[in-house]
This record gives structure tokens, C-alpha cells and sequence, in this order.
């Protein structure tokens, strides 16, 4: 049987396949394609495909543990961005063209994010936040017919599971600035959410120290 993380890992190459499936089929039809493809799991397939082979699992750290832990992954670098907070500029009646357009862009950002820095994922899960909202109101209004998920799917290349999880991080994380500058995988700091969680709520010191820019 697979971990809950490894099926999310087939997920994601699956959604890779459908939209690479679509890149390649408008390449071939027209010679160019508005297909984005989401970010490929190569080496947590290969994982999987090994068996794990010699891999040891990361401690599960928490309390004063957990935090030196983080704070040690905290990248100084400035950001390169100036506009990524511009895709969560999302309300309640905006056009779903331009949400489509702002969640693709934010998708490239994350999946161009070569140092790893959460920020990416945390904007991108509070675009989506507002996105459903928005595409709730659209809905009632009777302008869309598919569901959230296909949604997702068919216009931004994403799976609903993802974006799930994006949207819990960011609901959770968003007020906490310093995790913008964590120079991690969005993956561990998701698996590691709830003992992250707790480490606030039971140290004052310590959640002022991650809410301070």
C-alpha cells in the first residue's frame, strides 16, 4: 500500500501526463500550446519506483527541536518578485479569465522557484483561497458548470488535492512573514504542518519571532 504522500506524488505525475498530453496535442495541431505544465515529482517517483531503497525517513522533530530546525533553513535573499503579490488580488466578482490568469501565473512562479522558498506556495494557496470564492459566486450565478476540481484540472493544470493543500498551508501560515523566506520543499513543510502548528500555539516567543518580518 502507498503512503498518503506517495499517492499524492502519483497524482501529480498523473496530472502531469494529462497536461503534458494536452501541450503535445496543441503542439501538434497548431504549432504552439497555452498548456502550463505543473511541476514534475521526478525524485519522489523515483523513490517510490526504488522502493525507497537506503532512504531514511526525516526525524520528526518538534518543540525547541523543530524550530532551530527551521529557523536554519531561513534563506537571506531578497526577493526577485516584485509583482507576485499581484495574483492574489483577487475579489469576490472578478472576471474567471482573470483568475485563470493569475492562478497560471502563480503555478510558473512556484514551479520556477529554484531555491525552494515557500513564499511561492503560501501566495499561490491565498490566490486559490480567493479564487474559490470566486468561482463559488460565478457558479451561483449559474456562469460555470464544471465542478471545482475539473475546474483546476482543465484551466490551471493542477490537481484539486494540491490545491487543497496549498489552501490549508496558507490558511494556516499566510500571517506568519518569516515562513516567506523558509528555504524548503513545500512537501516537507506540508508533512511537517501540524507539529509546526502546535510549536506556535504553545510558545508566544517563539510565533512572534515568525510573524516579525
Amino acid at each position: 500500500m502507498f503512503s498518503e504522500e506517495q499517492k499524492k506524488t502519483l497524482n501529480e505525475c498523473g496530472n502531469f501526463a494529462v497536461a503534458l498530453q494536452r501541450c503535445v496535442t496543441q503542439l501538434l495541431a497548431d504549432g504552439c500550446t497555452n498548456v502550463v505544465l505543473p511541476q514534475f515529482p521526478k525524485s519522489e517517483l523515483l523513490k517510490i519506483l526504488n522502493g525507497d531503497a537506503g532512504e531514511k525517513k526525516k526525524s520528526k522533530l518538534q518543540g525547541a527541536e523543530l524550530d532551530e530546525y527551521l529557523r536554519n533553513q531561513l534563506v537571506g535573499i531578497a526577493f526577485n518578485e516584485p509583482d507576485l503579490q499581484d495574483i492574489a488580488d483577487i475579489v469576490r466578482n472578478t472576471p474567471m479569465a482573470i483568475v485563470v490568469e493569475k492562478l497560471k501565473k502563480g503555478l510558473q512562479l512556484c514551479n520556477r522557484n529554484k531555491v525552494r522558498l515557500l513564499r511561492t506556495s503560501l501566495i499561490l494557496g491565498t490566490c486559490l483561497n480567493k479564487a474559490h470564492v470566486t468561482y463559488e459566486f460565478h457558479k451561483a450565478a449559474d456562469m460555470i458548470k464544471e465542478t471545482w476540481s475539473q475546474f483546476l484540472l482543465r484551466n490551471i493544470g493542477i490537481s484539486a488535492s494540491y490545491a487543497r493543500h496549498l489552501r490549508d498551508i496558507a490558511n494556516r501560515f499566510s500571517s506568519y512573514t518569516k515562513f516567506n523566506s523558509l528555504g524548503i520543499s513545500f512537501s516537507e513543510f506540508y508533512k511537517r504542518r501540524l507539529e509546526i502548528e502546535s510549536l506556535l500555539e504553545s510558545d508566544d516567543t517563539v510565533k512572534t519571532f515568525w510573524r516579525t518580518a
